[in-house]
């Protein structure tokens, strides 16, 4: 099982969600913590048809076959930790990302025609301890410095998205202020405390039974 997986969810490479999510990278590598960082950027993700073919058959997804949202499905379901960086577009996640949320629907679908039981898709993936969903953590970043509502949208749909993976949102770090990667960097205690996160997080893993 992958220990931890990093997905970085902004279209634009090496932007300052990227640049948070390797500080917070660094900190679990540097605590000996493999981890696999993957660019949403790089995988093709069909939006969702609304087709309905998964509600009858909430094991399917006409769309399987045709794109890689399957490839980042496993990569989630096989990390001990999950962490999502994006950026806030218009008070929300951005476009791709969306599209992979959405695709989700289908393991709801699931959720629902097992009742309680986890999606067969999740079932082998044992708790991170006992009494507990694998935990995974969000970087957002904002341009704007203001909005009371600025991460509102995002943090719903990331709850929702990653309880339909068997994954509970444990914590956030939501940095507002940030148009550049140098609006990041003039802030060191903003830096070192990414790092810092990926250490802790790394010691929390270590002191909980393998998954």
């Amino acid at each position: 099982m992958t220990q931890a997986l990093v997905l970085l969810c902004s279209p634009r490479k090496n932007g300052v969600s990227d640049s948070a999510a390797q500080l917070f990278a660094q900190g679990l590598g540097e605590c000996g913590m493999s981890v696999q960082v993957l660019a949403l950027r790089d995988y093709a993700v069909t939006a969702c048809k609304g087709c309905g073919v998964c509600t009858p058959h909430p094991h399917q997804c006409m769309l399987a076959d045709t794109d890689d949202a399957e490839t980042l499905f496993t990569a989630l379901a096989t990390a001990k930790l999950l962490l999502i960086a994006s950026p806030i577009y218009f008070y929300h996640l951005p476009a791709h990302f969306k599209a992979l949320i959405d695709r989700s629907q289908r393991f709801w679908m699931q959720q629902q025609a097992c009742g309680t039981e986890m999606s067969k898709y999740w079932q082998g993936q044992e708790a991170w301890h006992t009494g507990h969903t694998r935990p995974a953590l969000a970087i957002l970043t904002a341009g704007r410095s203001c909005g009371t509502q600025l991460f509102k949208g995002a943090l719903l749909s990331l709850n929702y998205f990653l309880a339909s993976l068997g994954a509970t949102l444990y914590e956030t770090r939501q940095l507002r202020g940030l148009e550049t990667v140098e609006d990041l960097t003039a802030r060191p205690a903003v830096t070192a405390g990414l790092y810092a996160w990926g250490k802790d997080w790394a010691s929390l893993c270590r002191a909980c039974p393998p998954c």
